[in-house]
């Protein structure tokens, strides 16, 4: 269940949730570059409009690089939700 706090009402409805997979750890740069290579319509130079913002993976180098602000290890961040369906 999902209670959302932004609510117009003063009384917030409960929204049910269907059941997701979670992973348990967080997919890293390294993973979404392979996600990347692998499909190049997710790569931050060709990604349509309607799927990403102007913030879509901003602190990579490149397409295929994440470069030094975005650590082969880390969790990638800066993704926008299609792309995270996508991968």
């Amino acid at each position: 269940e999902y209670r959302p706090i932004a609510r117009a009402t003063t009384d917030p409805e409960i929204v049910p949730v269907g059941a997701f997979l979670l992973d348990a750890a967080p997919v890293t740069n390294a993973e979404f570059l392979v996600f990347v290579t692998a499909h190049p319509q997710w790569r931050r130079s060709r990604v349509a409009p309607i799927f990403a913002d102007e913030t879509y993976l901003r602190h990579w180098t490149g397409d295929l690089e994440p470069g030094p602000a975005a650590p082969l290890e880390a969790p990638v961040v800066q993704v926008s939700w299609f792309a995270a369906r996508a991968y």
